[in-house]
C-alpha cells in the first residue's frame, strides 16, 4: 500500500477518501465537491416528495370535509401527480458521486453512483479479465478534472472509476496496478502512456 494512504482506516485526500478492505480497496469521491449537484438532489427529492404526498392529503381532507369521493378527474389528476413525483424523486436521489471498488479476492471492480444518504441503485461489476487497460485522462482545461478510467472488453468507450486532481488520481492508478497485479505494474504502466490523451470515457 502507498505511504500517502493509511494502512487501516479512512484516508482523507482532497479529491476523494481512501479505505484498505481485505484484498483491495475502496476509494469515494468528496462530498465537498459537488455542492451544485448536492443542492440539486435535495431540491428534486423535496419537489418529488410534495407532487407524491400532496394529493393524497388533498384527497383525504375533501373525503373528510365533504364525505364523498371526488370527481374521477380530480382522481386521475392526483394519481398522475404522484406518478410524476416519484418519477422525479428517483430521478434525484439516483446518485452524482463516484465510488469505486477494487477486490482481488472476487477478481472485481465495481463502479457506482452514490447520493447524500451513501446509497446507490446501479452497481456496474467488472471482472479482472475483462480489462483491457487502466490508465489517467488529464484534464482539457485548467478547471476540469483527471479521471481514472478503465478500458473493458465489450465496451465502445472506456469506464470512469473516479475523478479528481491530477496527482491524487495518478496516485491511485498507481495502487490499483500495484493490488490487482504487483509483477506486472510496468506493464500496466506502459499502457498508462499509450492511453492517457483518450477522450470521451462514460460513467
Amino acid at each position: 500500500m502507498n505511504t500517502v494512504f493509511k494502512p487501516q482506516g479512512e484516508t482523507q485526500l482532497s479529491s476523494y477518501s481512501f479505505s484498505p478492505t481485505k484484498g483491495g480497496f475502496v476509494a469515494k469521491e468528496r462530498l465537498e465537491r459537488f455542492r451544485a449537484e448536492a443542492f440539486t438532489e435535495i431540491a428534486l427529492r423535496s419537489v418529488g416528495i410534495i407532487l407524491t404526498v400532496g394529493p393524497v392529503f388533498f384527497l383525504v381532507a375533501m373525503i373528510s370535509m365533504t364525505g364523498v369521493l371526488p370527481e374521477a378527474s380530480a382522481l386521475i389528476a392526483s394519481a398522475m401527480s404522484s406518478v410524476v413525483g416519484l418519477l422525479i424523486y428517483a430521478y434525484g436521489s439516483r446518485g452524482f458521486r463516484r465510488q469505486m471498488s477494487l477486490d482481488t479476492h472476487d477478481g472485481q471492480v465495481s463502479v457506482t453512483k452514490i447520493n447524500l444518504n451513501g446509497n446507490t441503485r446501479i452497481d456496474y461489476r467488472i471482472d479482472k479479465n475483462d480489462i483491457q487497460s487502466i490508465y489517467v485522462q488529464r484534464p482539457g482545461s485548467d478547471r476540469d478534472t483527471a479521471r481514472l478510467c478503465l478500458r473493458v472488453k465489450g465496451r465502445n468507450w472506456p469506464v470512469v472509476l473516479i475523478s479528481g486532481g491530477v496527482h491524487e488520481v495518478r496516485l491511485l492508478h498507481r495502487v490499483f496496478c500495484d493490488t490487482i497485479a504487483p509483477k506486472q505494474n510496468s506493464r500496466c504502466q506502459g499502457r498508462t502512456q499509450k492511453d492517457r490523451h483518450s477522450r470521451g470515457a462514460v460513467a
